[in-house]
């Protein structure tokens, strides 16, 4: 079992009626840690949860059930392991990453399986392992993990290099995002993009394969 030394938020802030997120600074990587927490009609979704305290989480979640943890790679364990002691709630990962989560996960999907609410699974590889996007058709929102930030320092951009597993994987997988209708992206670093996320994605995707013709000719 994997204790989190980072301090639990006493904040979250309402993204819309149905997703709200919450940070936390980690000093040991020197970044932003995002969580999302995602209500569909059967009840909440927890992404990638880091330290929030009780009473933080009760006026988040209210009268609504939790229905699982997802997260969205091997290395996003994060305060997930007290989450499911405290609401007696599974831990869902792609299967690719249970070989080295920090934690035992009690549940491992696949891509293109779907979770209770209407939550399809889009298995993105190559910036960790199990690297996994969460699409919810209806409210139009596609929840991320790594591949993709929107950090202060950065901007919305791609996960840097020196911490991915594997760089033309990743940018093969991500056009693949493309393919659902979203307008809303979240990130485990950095806040969402509310608006337009799609199209900033096409843009930005547009300026890789530009900058990748360019160095072809």
């Amino acid at each position: 079992m994997i204790a989190s030394t980072l301090s639990a938020t006493d904040l979250f802030v309402v993204v819309s009626p149905v997703l709200s997120t919450w940070s936390v600074y980690d000093p040991a990587i020197r970044t932003e840690l995002t969580s999302s927490a995602f209500l569909t009609a059967e009840g909440w979704w927890l992404v990638d949860p880091t330290p929030i305290q009780d009473k933080t989480l009760e006026q988040l979640i209210g009268n609504n059930p939790v229905l699982g943890i997802l997260l969205t790679n091997e290395n996003h364990a994060r305060a997930a392991d007290g989450l499911r002691r405290r609401l007696h709630r599974q831990i869902h990962a792609h299967e690719a990453a249970s070989p080295r989560l920090e934690i035992e996960g009690d549940y491992f999907f696949r891509d293109g399986n779907r979770l209770s609410g209407g939550l399809e699974i889009i298995h993105v590889p190559g910036a960790t392992l199990g690297e996994s996007c969460f699409y919810h058709a209806p409210n139009r929102v596609m929840l991320q993990g790594d591949s993709l930030i929107n950090l202060k320092e950065t901007g919305f951009t791609f996960l840097p290099e020196k911490y991915r597993m594997d760089s033309t994987l990743m940018k093969k997988s991500l056009p693949r995002l493309l393919d659902y209708n979203f307008e809303t992206l979240t990130f485990a670093h950095g806040p969402p993009i509310v608006d337009g996320a799609m199209g900033r994605l096409e843009t930005l995707l547009g300026v890789l394969a530009g900058f990748l013709g360019q160095l072809l000719l």
